[in-house]
């Protein structure tokens, strides 16, 4: 059995058959030149940057060097931070390549080391210990589902490594989804719970609507018009603001559902960012139900959602307040109803000050009735 060509000769590649999650699959260990490797252009953590780029470069895909330029750009790859480890501590974990010699896991780390080349002088001593790396390599029996399952498994979970953020996560279950999957069969091929993947379909459906809503057409004579927004600017919002999503189908899903003015509403803003935290975001409900409140929320305030919470917070108090009182005089009154005849005989004749405070306070009672009489 002959080792891959993508495969440095020396040390000699030994083949052996690790697990991945449960599933065992051959592969070949050795070292590979980064030259020879093909970087992840698909690569799911990237898909809005991707769309981006084919966006204003007429639908063409990036290649590999221009994904490395958009990996580099943005913070949240965490490139420049990975690539210190590596010059520190050298790559603690092999990259996973397909027999031809496609990057299938490992993406940021490849990227690492291709920034750690790109800052050496060519002539750098240290440059040859990064110009070969420890690759796992798949077997050539390995099939397409073999790889599909790699991906997922080693994105899905966290090692030594940025897992997928959770928006893309959810696209790509939701992608099974519609393409009828049974939601069994998604939650065993991602690890997940049923029920987790049926909260995730609920998220993604009202993530959808957003997005055709934020895409359609503005209009000031139209009270559900759009946003005027492209499908890529508001996916973007989408996935910055996932947990807002998930936050509000899980509080407030049925009020979505059965009230338009609302979900739009709520959309806008989203849109307008007004949303701060996840509390703001669980408050919007009763402070689209509260007159005051929803004022507050429509209204051009940068931090509307957070006097309405605000103005919510109050109105729950006051009413708390008001059941207070209302508890305390039930309590009283039924306390005096239940004064056998001795125990107010026994009340008066010991004058202890408490009939006193009795009159008094029933004259405190009887001004407040003439009071609400004369309004």
């Amino acid at each position: 059995m002959s080792h891959p060509k993508i495969m440095l000769g020396k040390p000699e590649p030994k083949n052996s058959v690790k697990s991945f999650h449960g599933k065992k699959i051959i592969v070949w260990q050795g070292l590979a030149n980064v030259s020879n490797i093909n970087g992840w252009v698909q690569n799911p953590r990237i898909d809005l940057e991707i769309k981006r780029f084919k966006d204003n470069h007429a639908g063409i895909a990036p290649n590999s060097e221009e994904v490395f330029a958009i990996m580099k750009a943005i913070k949240e790859f965490k490139i420049k931070d990975l690539a210190k480890d590596v010059l520190c501590n050298g790559i603690r974990q092999p990259i996973i390549i397909t027999h031809e010699g496609k990057l299938l896991d490992g993406n940021r780390r490849y990227y690492s080391i291709r920034s750690i080349l790109e800052s050496m002088d060519r002539h750098d001593p240290l440059r040859s210990e990064f110009e070969q790396i420890p690759v796992w390599v798949l077997d050539d029996q390995c099939t397409a589902e073999d790889e599909e399952y790699i991906l997922v498994q080693e994105n899905f979970y966290a090692a030594q490594k940025v897992e997928w953020p959770d928006y893309v996560k959810a696209h790509r279950i939701y992608e099974d989804l519609q393409n009828e999957l049974p939601i069994k069969s998604v939650a065993q091929k991602y690890g997940w719970n049923t029920s987790k993947v049926a909260e995730t379909k609920r998220i993604m459906e009202l993530i959808e609507e957003f997005v055709m809503f934020a895409t359609g057409d503005c209009s000031d004579e139209d009270e559900y018009a759009g946003l005027g927004l492209s499908e890529i600017e508001a996916e973007k919002i989408a996935a910055e603001k996932y947990q807002y999503f998930n936050e509000a189908q899980k509080s407030f899903r049925v009020k979505l559902e059965q009230d338009p003015d609302f979900k739009f509403s709520f959309f806008r803003l989203i849109f307008e960012g007004k949303f701060k935290n996840f509390t703001e975001v669980r408050a919007v409900k009763d402070a689209w139900d509260t007159p005051q409140a929803r004022n507050m929320l429509l209204s051009n305030d940068p931090k509307a959602a957070k006097k309405a919470k605000a103005i919510v917070d109050y109105k729950s108090f006051e009413s708390k307040e008001e059941e207070n009182v209302e508890e305390t005089i039930d309590d009283f009154v039924s306390f005096l109803s239940k004064l056998t005849t001795e125990q107010k005989i026994n009340l008066v004749e010991k004058d202890t000050g408490y009939v006193e405070k009795l009159q008094s306070s029933l004259n405190t009672v009887l001004s407040m009735i003439e009071q609400v009489k004369k309004c």
